[in-house]
């Protein structure tokens, strides 16, 4: 299962994944579910890839979840209004602290929770990648919000596109550097194209302070 971002009244393809036993399989039912309520069934394709059309009408978090046969799997869909400022949190150095402890930065959930109240945010995945990504998240209770890959300076101008305001982002300084238009830019580590902050509380700060570098 995918997750997704998208904008109210804005039409998106909930794109899900189905597998034989070590490669995609296709020809398998998918039934796909928001906030478990059933919104259709769909056959997956060749390539395995399942497809279903959904409109979002309100801003917020929505749980995703497919079935297919014995099988399920889940994801989260964001939708987000007009108004709704964006928050991008990379997860690589930015939640956790190296690749081999995995283990969550102080106070990033805590953070995260009281920035969500003010921001839609995503998670950002660049190294470890979605699927690994996610389970990290389940298993340390973060909040459900949805896990993209990175994709450069194209995903950013993509969500503009969409109507998607991303207003600020932590993340790597080699991600900074290529999220370019984005108005406020944050990193742990040394950086030329935002500002540099100690830990999260100070994230909290700067966001609430509305300073800028």
């Amino acid at each position: 299962m995918f997750d997704h971002v998208v904008a109210v009244k804005k039409t998106i393809r909930l794109t899900a994944l189905t597998k034989g036993r070590f490669f995609p399989e296709g020809g398998k039912l998918v039934t796909f579910y928001v906030d478990e309520k059933k919104i259709g069934t769909t056959l997956s394709g060749g390539d395995g890839f399942a497809f279903l059309k959904y409109q979002g009408n309100s801003s917020g978090v929505l749980k995703l979840r497919v079935v297919t046969g014995d099988e399920s799997d889940e994801g989260a869909l964001l939708v987000t209004g007009k108004k709704d400022k964006v928050l991008i949190a990379g997860m690589d150095n930015t939640l956790y602290d190296n690749m081999l402890a995995m283990k969550p930065m102080t106070d990033s959930k805590k953070v995260l929770e009281q920035l969500s109240i003010k921001y839609r945010i995503i998670y950002l995945s660049s190294f470890v990648g979605t699927g690994p990504s996610k389970k990290w998240l389940r298993d340390n209770m973060f909040p459900l919000l949805p896990v993209l890959k990175w994709e450069g300076t194209d995903m950013i101008d993509e969500m503009r596109e969409r109507g998607i305001h991303v207003h600020a982002i932590i993340a790597s300084p080699e991600i900074l550097a290529e999220a370019t238009g984005v108005e406020r830019r944050f990193s742990f580590g040394d950086t030329e194209e935002g500002r540099r902050i100690t830990d999260w509380n100070d994230l909290l700060q700067q966001l609430q302070s509305g300073g800028q570098e």
